[in-house]
């Protein structure tokens, strides 16, 4: 595992790659965790993956996976192609960062995040590919940028998504203390609203230290 870190000192990786069970399908480093994703998949019949997962930072060769990956962005969002290669550009100088799930050569999910300043940070992008969704992944991703942003001491992450679509992603970062702040009417041109979900992670820290003190 590299050690390097960027210019704010954050590591690259945060943890060791998490492998994912090739015979039982994926699981994470924490039991709680792969016993609900086991779960979700006997409920849902969801075939494993054959080859093993790995999560791990991007580098300047993955660009061409990324894009294809988010194909789809520039039909939601007007200029996100220009504005994604500008972010990836930003990430390997190390003013931003970009984790990818891979499943074998293919990538098949992501988070970008954005320093903001004044330790406060946007997740840009979270995205899971349709394929690989219901199986642990998009949480997963959330959970490494979790440990990522207290471990560098952000104080607060926000998150934008197109009205219509907050539902689902509610679901899954509402346990890290997300909850929504305002809508933002015709951010990206006329009729095309954004919500805005806030985390305080000093609170939730706060919070989970009190009911834990172990």
């Amino acid at each position: 595992m590299s050690g390097r870190t960027h210019a704010r000192g954050r590591p690259l990786v945060r943890n060791s790659c998490l492998a994912l069970g090739l015979a039982t399908g994926y699981y994470s480093c924490e039991s709680s965790e792969r016993m609900d994703t086991l779960a979700t998949i006997r409920r849902a019949k969801i075939t494993p993956p054959r080859h093993a997962l790995i999560l791990r930072p991007y580098v300047a060769r993955d660009r061409a996976s990324v894009v294809g990956l988010l194909a789809d962005l520039p039909a939601l969002y007007p200029g996100a192609d220009e504005w994604l290669e500008r972010r990836l550009t930003q990430v390997v100088r190390g003013q931003a960062q970009c984790t990818l799930v891979w499943v074998g050569a293919r990538c098949v999910g992501l988070t970008i995040e954005t320093p903001k300043g004044g330790q406060r940070l946007k997740l840009s992008t979270l995205y899971v590919d349709p394929d690989f969704r219901r199986l642990g992944i998009g949480i997963s991703l959330v959970r490494h940028c979790w440990n990522g942003w207290l471990a560098q001491g952000i104080q607060s992450v926000h998150v934008t998504v197109r009205d219509g679509r907050e539902a689902a992603l509610y679901a899954l970062l509402h346990r890290f203390g997300f909850s929504f702040r305002t809508l933002v009417m015709d951010r990206y041109g006329s009729g095309q609203h954004e919500h805005i979900l806030c985390s305080s992670l000093l609170d939730r820290a706060s919070n989970e230290l009190f009911r834990d003190p172990g």
